[in-house]
């Protein structure tokens, strides 16, 4: 299984090793959420909060319904809050 290759990648903080194992990951399973899941995990991680988005959205064309559609809303809605927030309102 390639999860738990990518688990060990990023618990360890080897950011580029998770990257290209999401990569392939998502190369043999085109249509599965799990890789898009790990790789938004990533970019929240170091910052790329449009990238996870991409990958959140790209989730929910490929499942509409069921908890995997459930949790990439979930966290997009939590990512466009944190964005919202981070947004300096009057400061043109």
């Amino acid at each position: 299984m390639i999860g738990p290759l990518y688990m060990d990648a990023f618990e360890c903080g080897n950011v580029e090793e998770a990257k290209a194992i999401c990569n392939l990951w998502e190369s043999g399973l085109p249509k599965e959420p799990g890789p898009l899941f790990s790789k938004a995990r990533i970019y929240t991680k170091t910052g790329e909060v449009e990238k996870a988005m991409q990958c959140y959205e790209k989730i929910l064309t490929l499942v509409d319904e069921g908890r995997s559609a459930e949790t990439a809303r979930q966290r997009l809605d939590e990512l466009r809050a944190g964005l919202e927030s981070a947004t300096p309102v009057g400061n043109e």
